[in-house]
């Protein structure tokens, strides 16, 4: 008489349940990955905002800089003002839509919560 039992043990392949944990194994680790992903794209997202205010208040500092020479000592009122100063000659975007904000001693901040320094 032949035993199946014997023969089905040293069958090749997974069971079921084997392939199960596998697939729960896999999707928690895609669910960490996936919040770590999006906490890093918001922290790129305001350093990159605190980054253009940065510039733009160096522009601020050549923009008084020029009106102290020529006599007016003054700071920027308008973004557009500063085009001649920054990079590429275009005003910096905040990157979750925010808008830059000049105040009247040179500083900028942005409507963005997280993103004041």
């Amino acid at each position: 008489m032949y035993n199946n039992n014997k023969t089905l043990r040293y069958q090749n392949g997974f069971t079921l349940v084997e392939i199960i944990i596998t697939i729960l194994i896999v999707v928690i680790i895609a669910s960490i990955a996936i919040t770590k992903f999006i906490d890093m794209s918001e922290t790129a997202k305001t350093a990159k905002c605190k980054s253009n205010q940065m510039a733009i208040e160096a522009a601020q500092r050549l923009h008084y800089a020029r009106t102290a020479f020529n006599g007016q000592a003054e700071y920027a009122s308008t973004l557009d003002d500063l085009i001649p100063f920054l990079r590429d000659g275009t005003v910096p975007v905040c990157p979750s839509n925010g808008d830059y904000i000049l105040k009247t001693n040179g500083d900028v901040t942005c409507t963005e919560p997280d993103h004041q320094r």
